[in-house]
């Protein structure tokens, strides 16, 4: 799961790298900003998340109010293994784009879905999912994605439901034959 979840990061990463990055029109900090996210990039494609993420806290600190560089935070982050620390950049991130760019918006979304299931937050995993399915748009494959994902944990809840009474027999079995 770690390695689907590097590689969907790359490829969001990768796709998403013409999506809200700081131009000079962002005000102060911004040339700054984008050598860093240039660094943070290269880095990141090389397997550095170490000196990714140090790049892109250095871009951060730049101009603080971009949403994709804490993305790429949050993204370097999960390669990690910091879920928690990734699902705070990524909320930020959510918070500033705050739906100004769907395509960018459903791009977060997916994300954070596939952190929390990292996580084991199903049902925050679901709604992240739902949320991208309801603004539907493009583009229209993480869009399907994170249809595919809810079907999947919608399923998943149902199976685990068809066996809690299994599950309470056999409990109930082992726990006799101890006595």
């Amino acid at each position: 799961m770690r390695i689907f979840c590097g590689l969907m990061c790359m490829a969001l990463a990768i796709a998403s790298c013409f999506i809200s990055l700081p131009t000079a029109a962002q005000g102060k900090g911004s040339a700054e900003a984008s050598t860093q996210l240039a660094k943070g990039h290269a880095a990141y494609l090389a397997g550095n998340a170490e000196a990714a993420l140090a790049a892109y806290e250095q871009a951060k600190a730049a101009s603080p109010d971009v949403p994709s560089i804490h993305f790429y935070l949050a993204c370097a982050l999960a390669r990690q293994g910091r879920e928690d620390e990734a699902v705070v950049a990524l909320q930020t991130a959510i918070s500033l784009d705050a739906g100004k760019n769907p395509t960018f918006a459903n791009r977060l979304g997916l994300f954070r879905g596939q952190l929390e299931e990292r996580r084991q937050k199903w049902a925050a995993a679901a709604t992240a999912y739902g949320e991208v399915v309801t603004r539907g748009g493009q583009p229209l494959q993480v869009v399907a994605a994170a249809k595919t994902r809810a079907e999947v944990l919608s399923a998943r809840d149902r199976l685990a439901e068809s066996y809690a009474p299994v599950r309470q027999r056999l409990a109930d079995t082992q726990f006799r034959s101890l006595e």
